[in-house]
């Protein structure tokens, strides 16, 4: 059986904090970037990849303001 390298568990942790929302974008970038060696570019694009489970994505109807234009 395969076993994982700190290295991996590290960047593995690192992308499940920022999936669960316990880490902001440029913080896990920054992290990752250190971790895994690989490029500012290629770790940003990972991860703004990566389905992030803390976004709630309201109806049209509550996203619009009390004067009726959208908050978008």
């Amino acid at each position: 059986m395969a076993t994982a390298s700190a290295e991996m568990k590290e960047c593995i942790k690192q992308i499940m904090s920022y999936k669960q929302g316990r880490s902001e974008l440029e913080e896990s970038i920054a992290k990752l970037k250190n971790i895994s060696g690989l490029s500012r570019d290629v770790v940003k694009v990972f991860l703004t990849n990566v389905k992030r489970d803390n976004i709630v994505k309201f109806p049209a109807q509550f996203r619009k303001k009390q004067h009726g234009t959208k908050l978008n």
